[in-house]
């Protein structure tokens, strides 16, 4: 396949998606048209920017592993990706640099330890997501990770007659505690666990997404009983497919169907599929136990020797915290994938919206060791959740659609910050490669997408700077400043030097630079970046941000 060459993903559709997966990748990568680049992806094989190896992604439905799948997702890596693994923002697993080749037996692999490929990548129903600290948090009404697991197979099981029918990807979120609650608004289907007269359920969120053209999601129904999960799904699934347009790659999104047949068409057809979908529903996802009232100051009495922290937290059973580890990057050995599964008491480690790990039901007594045996591995939960723990995409390192190197950037960002011990630690930061929001820029405190940019008639490589997020309020960040590489990490040492000197109390960044105006930050870090030495700001050439 010539390097300029696009996959027309309508005709692969029309033409079938099945591969013989073993005699495609034994043929090797020269054999591959650009429309089987494609049908390869809908397996979870994507091309790098390397033109013989290739990204393996697995779903990991609700961010769960088991001791054997860590294990065997640790062996395929030492074996076929280098040894490492690469942990997403969507609690997925990737393995870079894979041989074409080998992509068959590492499959074999992973099936028998019951981890898939299919379906991770392409217009397919994605990894569905769920709460990292579903079974355990002392908030949640209900385990959402039950129903993560259960909707992610059902639709896998139906993804050879999905993925020719869906106009673009779905992504889908179940959230138990707030913090994951509010991921709802930015998913094409959300779901917010919550409990009615004794009933668990959910609220149905649908019709968000971030990337290009954010928008929140709208609420369909304020509560929806668990057994009624299926009916809600799949009616939404179905209008997409009925109602959606396989041909307009560019605008197949759910968001883009809502807003071209309003959101009162939109609610009304799903009112009236869902009504007949319940009585010819026959799909039940497995029981739950509704979380019963606990005695939080028992809870919170039996600390570790470490205390309570943002990382050390609370179960909702007394004597047992989550820990979480932070994953640099979310880059992670694959031997330390094993040993973190060895370190949880039952072998369950849970993968984060943050690209980091969360070891769960560890003894608080065994707290301290667990923290040390970490520390011996250069990981732990010092620095994780916070400005100088960035998350990051692997941008040019090995994504074919990348337009700059977010890996060294957010390197970057993290010495600038570790330099900076009297700035606060509580702000999220995440790095785009390009306008995608791979690592959700759009709702991060800092958020930054790569681009081209021009200073002084020269194009080079940099990034638009995101701010204003306030989720709660309804409102994704803004774009507000052009910078170029060099500049980023004294950018957003300025921005979090103006939070803290314009803040109130309780403030988050968002709000308190939509407070005090957005087109006022952005001015004031134009003079802040003067003064650190740098010269004027660089123009945008939408031409070719467009192009790329």
């Amino acid at each position: 396949m010539a390097a300029s060459e696009r996959p027309n993903i309508p005709r692969a559709k029309r033409e079938g998606l099945d591969l013989d997966l073993a005699a495609v990748c034994a043929a090797g990568p020269a054999s591959l048209s650009a429309d089987d680049h494609y049908r390869l992806k809908t397996y979870g094989v994507c091309p790098q920017r390397q033109d013989d190896r290739f990204m393996v992604r697995l779903r990991v439905a609700g961010g769960t592993l088991d001791h054997a799948q860590s294990s065997a997702i640790a062996s395929a890596a030492h074996d076929f990706a280098g040894g490492w693994v690469h942990l997403t923002t969507r609690q997925n697993v990737e393995l870079h640099s894979v041989a074409l080749k080998d992509a068959p037996a590492l499959y074999a692999r992973l099936e028998a330890a019951g981890v898939v490929g299919r379906s991770s990548c392409g217009h397919t129903i994605r990894n569905v997501l769920a709460c990292p600290e579903a079974a355990t948090s002392a908030e949640e009404p209900f385990d959402v990770s039950v129903d993560a697991r259960w909707l992610s197979s059902q639709l896998v099981a139906r993804s050879r007659e999905l993925n020719v029918a869906l106009p673009n990807r779905l992504n889908i979120s179940l959230g138990g505690c707030t913090q994951c609650g509010i991921e709802a608004l930015t998913n094409d289907i959300g779901l917010v666990a919550c409990v009615e007269e004794g009933e668990p359920g959910y609220q149905l969120w649908a019709g968000g997404s971030l990337g290009t053209a954010p928008r929140l999601s709208l609420m369909l129904r304020p509560f929806l009983p668990r057994a009624d999960l299926w009916p809600a799904v799949w009616s939404i699934i179905e209008w997409f497919l009925t109602e959606g347009d396989v041909e307009q790659v560019s605008k197949g999104r759910l968001k883009f169907l809502v807003e071209a047949r309003g959101e009162s068409a939109f609610r009304a057809a799903f009112t009236k599929r869902f009504a007949a979908m319940r009585v010819e529903n026959a799909l039940v996802p497995p029981p739950v136990a509704v979380v019963p009232a606990d005695d939080l100051v028992r809870t919170l009495a039996q600390a570790s020797a470490l205390g309570w922290r943002h990382t050390i937290r609370p179960e909702r059973r007394a004597g047992y915290a989550s820990v979480t580890v932070r994953v640099p990057l979310g880059d992670l050995r694959a031997d330390d994938l094993v040993a973190l599964s060895d370190m949880a008491p039952d072998g369950r480690i849970v993968l984060t919206r943050d690209q980091n790990v969360l070891v769960p039901s560890v003894p608080v007594g065994e707290v301290s060791r667990i923290v040390g045996e970490l520390g011996a591995r250069d990981l732990g939960p010092e620095g994780a959740l916070g400005a100088a723990d960035v998350r990051a995409c692997p941008g040019l390192s090995f994504c074919s659609l990348a337009i700059t190197g977010s890996q060294p950037v957010a390197m970057a960002i993290e010495r600038a910050m570790n330099m900076r011990q009297d700035l606060p630690r509580d702000v999220v930061v995440s790095v785009s490669g390009c306008p995608n929001s791979c690592t959700k820029q759009q709702v991060a405190d800092i958020g930054l997408s790569g681009t081209k940019v021009k200073v002084n008639g020269v194009v080079g490589l940099g990034y638009q700077l995101w701010l204003g997020a306030d989720l709660p309020g309804g409102l994704v960040a803004e774009p507000v400043l052009r910078l170029t590489e060099d500049e980023v990490p004294a950018a957003v040492i300025a921005t979090t030097e103006l939070w803290v000197a314009l803040r109130r109390p309780g403030e988050t960044p968002g709000s308190t630079f939509r407070r005090t105006g957005l087109d006022v930050v952005a001015d004031a870090l134009e003079v802040r970046l003067r003064e650190f030495g740098f010269g004027e700001r660089p123009l945008l050439d939408d031409a070719l941000v467009g192009a790329a």
